[in-house]
């Protein structure tokens, strides 16, 4: 005979397990925040939508964005998925095929990779700043894949 004791047994193990996953520092929905800001940016680059681009960046990126001589060379110099030699290759283009192949967060910072045209890769940091996140301009250069 089965006594409820094994029903509130079985609920305690999960609700610890449960808890003992806030323990690491990573929320549930981090990787998808992370994710879709950084996807929304490669589509606001698409689109040369600067004004709503800058939106997404952290101060640093911002300046590295302002530098550029238009929105989509701004993301560029943010994101990095073209390469400084790779003049043929038009950005409108590059930013609207790449995408997030992978995200890995933890304590309100994300290592986003993007996979651009032509086989060229690049990684983004982006951080949990209060109720966003935010696309920083720590990134390792692009590299073919």
């Amino acid at each position: 005979m089965r006594s409820r004791l094994g029903v509130t047994t079985w609920a305690a193990i999960c609700a610890a397990v449960v808890l003992a996953g806030c323990s690491t520092g990573v929320q549930a929905g981090d990787d998808d925040h992370a994710r879709s800001a950084v996807a929304t940016l490669l589509s606001l680059c698409a689109e040369g939508r600067g004004v709503e681009a800058l939106a997404l960046l952290a101060v640093p990126a911002q300046r590295a964005f302002l530098e550029a001589e238009d929105p989509r060379a701004g993301c560029e110099r943010v994101i990095g998925l073209v390469p400084g030699d790779d003049e043929d290759v038009a950005l409108a283009a590059v930013f609207e095929q790449a995408r997030v192949t992978s995200v890995r967060a933890a304590g309100g910072i994300a290592e986003v990779t993007i996979a651009g045209p032509h086989g060229w890769r690049a990684t983004v940091e982006a951080e949990d700043v209060g109720d966003d996140w935010l696309v920083t301009n720590v990134r390792l250069p692009a590299e073919a894949i």
